[in-house]
C-alpha cells in the first residue's frame, strides 16, 4: 500500500521537497523513534518502519555518540518494503536555524564509511 501526502498536504510538504538543495546522505548508525534513518537532508529524511504512518508526527534523531533532535515532520509517502517494513519519506516541518545546523552534523557524522 502506498500513501502520498503531497497531494492532500497542500503547499507545504511539496515547497519543503522542492527547498531540498543538497540532496540527501547515505546513513549509518542513526536511528529515530520511528525506525532506522536510510538518508537524511536538512529538509527531511527516509526511513524503514515496521508501521506504515500517515499525517504529522513528532520524530527524534539519535545516533550512537549521543546526538539526540525533535522534529514535526510530515509522512510524505510510505511504500511497503517486503512483507513487514515500510519506507517513510519524512518532511521537517518548522526546523529552527539550530536544529538546521544540528541535522548538518548529523549528515555528516554518520555517514557510511567507504574502505578501498
Amino acid at each position: 500500500m502506498q500513501f502520498d501526502a503531497y497531494a492532500r498536504a497542500g503547499s507545504a510538504a511539496s515547497e519543503a521537497a522542492d527547498r531540498r538543495k543538497g540532496g540527501r546522505f547515505r546513513q549509518e548508525g542513526l536511528s529515530c523513534s520511528v525506525g532506522e534513518v536510510l538518508d537524511l537532508s536538512v529538509s527531511g529524511m527516509r526511513v524503514r518502519s515496521g508501521t506504515s504512518l500517515k499525517g504529522e508526527i513528532d520524530v527524534e534523531l539519535f545516533d550512537r555518540q549521543g546526538a539526540r533532535l525533535k522534529l514535526r515532520c510530515l509522512v510524505a509517502w510510505s511504500k511497503a518494503h517486503g512483507s513487514s517494513a515500510f519506507d517513510l519519506g519524512l518532511v521537517f516541518l518548522q526546523r529552527s536555524s539550530a536544529a538546521t545546523q544540528q541535522l548538518t552534523r548529523l549528515c555528516m557524522a554518520n555517514r557510511p564509511v567507504i574502505k578501498p
